[in-house]
């Protein structure tokens, strides 16, 4: 009985190790995040925003524009699950995403736009404008919800979650 009831545990532990591992590598963990969450003011959670149910103020991880070995400058199909074309999105607490990026369109070396997907969501759509060092995207990931990135000011951008039933006729 000893034996029986730790060789089950063993079972037990490396199933929720596994599920751990994929999960982890399903969305996000370990990849280049595009949001910055360090030195913020408040406003987690709360917005005046019109349309929007919940907001948070982030930085931009500027490093990441620029870089040549970005996710934003080595867009590949989805569909060829290619790290370098993956990017991490910590929109809030609760909702961490990966964009496969798949398509810059270059109008010169600080302004471009990225499109892509979210893995694991069809028919979601990602898209990032970006001149300089002030950023803004939409995500729309269908059963999950509408996400606007915006530059608000002083270097801080603003993650509006979008609730169309809020939004003026």
């Amino acid at each position: 009985r000893v034996c029986r009831a730790a060789s089950m545990l063993r079972t037990i532990c490396a199933v929720i190790w596994l599920g751990i591992a994929v999960s982890a590598h399903g969305q996000g963990m370990g990849r280049a995040d595009l949001l910055n969450s360090e030195n913020l003011p408040a406003g987690d959670g709360a917005t005046v925003e019109t349309g929007a149910s919940r907001a948070r103020y982030i930085r931009i991880n500027a490093p990441l524009l620029t870089a040549s070995d970005s996710p934003l400058h080595q867009p590949a199909p989805a569909d060829l699950l290619l790290d370098s074309s993956r990017l991490q999105l910590s929109l809030f607490t609760d909702t961490v995403l990966t964009a496969a990026l798949e398509r810059t369109l270059y109008r010169n070396d600080t302004n471009f736009t990225a499109s892509g997907v979210i893995d694991e969501w069809p028919g979601s759509r990602v898209i990032v404008v970006v001149e300089g060092e002030v950023l803004a995207a939409s995500i729309n990931v269908p059963g999950l919800g509408l996400f606007q990135i915006r530059y608000d000011t002083n270097g801080f951008h603003k993650i509006l979650e979008i609730d169309p039933s809020q939004l003026p006729g």
